[in-house]
Protein backbone atom coordinates (compact mmCIF):
# COMPACT_ATOMS: atom_id res chain seq x y z
CA UNK A 1 0.00 0.00 0.00
CA UNK A 2 1.02 3.79 -1.13
CA UNK A 3 2.39 5.54 2.35
CA UNK A 4 0.17 8.45 1.72
CA UNK A 5 -2.54 5.89 0.90
CA UNK A 6 -1.48 3.73 4.38
CA UNK A 7 -1.80 6.95 6.92
CA UNK A 8 -5.36 7.93 4.71
CA UNK A 9 -7.11 4.82 6.01
CA UNK A 10 -9.88 5.44 9.25
CA UNK A 11 -8.28 4.10 11.34
CA UNK A 12 -4.84 3.52 10.39
CA UNK A 13 -3.46 0.34 10.87
CA UNK A 14 -0.10 0.10 12.76
CA UNK A 15 1.56 -2.45 10.51
CA UNK A 16 0.29 -1.64 7.42
CA UNK A 17 1.27 2.08 7.68
CA UNK A 18 4.59 1.26 9.29
CA UNK A 19 5.03 -1.68 6.82
CA UNK A 20 4.35 0.86 3.73
CA UNK A 21 7.15 3.79 5.40
CA UNK A 22 9.67 1.05 5.45
CA UNK A 23 9.21 0.11 1.74
CA UNK A 24 9.15 3.72 0.73
CA UNK A 25 12.55 4.44 2.60
CA UNK A 26 14.07 1.41 0.65
CA UNK A 27 12.41 2.72 -2.53
CA UNK A 28 13.62 6.01 -1.67
CA UNK A 29 17.14 4.67 -0.93
CA UNK A 30 17.53 2.92 -4.17
CA UNK A 31 16.39 5.98 -6.28
CA UNK A 32 18.88 7.84 -4.59
CA UNK A 33 21.80 5.45 -5.16
CA UNK A 34 20.60 4.97 -8.89
CA UNK A 35 20.44 8.81 -9.91
CA UNK A 36 24.20 8.61 -8.17
CA UNK A 37 26.05 5.92 -9.46
CA UNK A 38 24.43 5.63 -13.19
CA UNK A 39 25.71 3.34 -15.81
CA UNK A 40 26.18 6.67 -17.88
CA UNK A 41 27.25 9.65 -16.66
CA UNK A 42 24.63 12.30 -16.58
CA UNK A 43 25.07 15.39 -19.18
CA UNK A 44 26.69 18.13 -17.47
CA UNK A 45 24.04 20.27 -17.96
CA UNK A 46 21.36 18.43 -15.40
CA UNK A 47 24.75 17.08 -13.40
CA UNK A 48 24.13 19.95 -10.00
CA UNK A 49 20.34 19.27 -10.54
CA UNK A 50 21.06 15.53 -10.33
CA UNK A 51 23.07 16.11 -7.14
CA UNK A 52 20.84 18.27 -5.04
CA UNK A 53 17.84 16.12 -6.11
CA UNK A 54 20.18 13.02 -4.36
CA UNK A 55 20.57 15.00 -1.84
CA UNK A 56 16.94 16.44 -0.94
CA UNK A 57 16.64 12.15 -1.79
CA UNK A 58 18.59 11.28 1.23
CA UNK A 59 17.21 13.82 3.46
CA UNK A 60 13.47 12.10 2.70
CA UNK A 61 14.84 8.45 3.22
CA UNK A 62 16.15 9.82 6.77
CA UNK A 63 12.70 11.23 7.51
CA UNK A 64 10.89 8.10 6.63
CA UNK A 65 13.16 6.14 7.83
CA UNK A 66 12.21 8.28 11.71
CA UNK A 67 8.72 7.12 11.01
CA UNK A 68 9.97 3.74 9.92
CA UNK A 69 11.78 3.35 13.66
CA UNK A 70 8.02 3.97 15.23
CA UNK A 71 6.96 1.00 17.32
CA UNK A 72 3.49 2.25 18.63
CA UNK A 73 0.76 3.49 16.66
CA UNK A 74 1.03 6.76 18.16
CA UNK A 75 4.71 7.41 17.46
CA UNK A 76 3.94 6.77 13.78
CA UNK A 77 1.50 8.55 13.37
CA UNK A 78 3.20 11.37 15.20
CA UNK A 79 6.38 10.91 13.08
CA UNK A 80 4.12 11.43 9.59
CA UNK A 81 2.71 14.10 11.44
CA UNK A 82 5.32 15.89 11.62
CA UNK A 83 7.57 14.93 8.66
CA UNK A 84 8.36 17.80 6.17
CA UNK A 85 7.44 18.06 2.45
CA UNK A 86 9.52 16.31 0.20
CA UNK A 87 12.24 18.83 -1.12
CA UNK A 88 13.36 16.95 -4.67
CA UNK A 89 10.61 18.07 -6.60
CA UNK A 90 12.12 21.34 -7.83
CA UNK A 91 14.88 19.67 -8.85
CA UNK A 92 13.40 16.68 -10.48
CA UNK A 93 11.44 19.67 -12.48
CA UNK A 94 14.58 21.30 -13.93
CA UNK A 95 16.46 17.86 -14.61
CA UNK A 96 12.96 17.18 -17.03
CA UNK A 97 13.37 20.88 -18.73
CA UNK A 98 17.08 20.57 -19.13
CA UNK A 99 16.65 17.15 -20.81
CA UNK A 100 13.96 18.28 -23.20
CA UNK A 101 11.45 16.15 -21.18
CA UNK A 102 7.80 16.63 -20.68
CA UNK A 103 7.26 18.49 -17.28
CA UNK A 104 5.13 15.80 -16.46
CA UNK A 105 6.66 13.25 -14.30
CA UNK A 106 4.64 10.61 -14.99
CA UNK A 107 4.84 10.98 -19.35
CA UNK A 108 8.61 12.01 -18.62
CA UNK A 109 9.53 8.26 -17.67
CA UNK A 110 6.97 6.71 -20.32
CA UNK A 111 4.74 6.00 -17.37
Amino acid sequence: MPLDAAFAAKPVDFTTAHDAAATYRDALAATAKGLASPPLAWPQSVKPDVDSFVNALYTDVSNTETIAQQTTLGGLVNAWNKEPEAEGGTQAQAIRIKLGLPSDAKASCGM
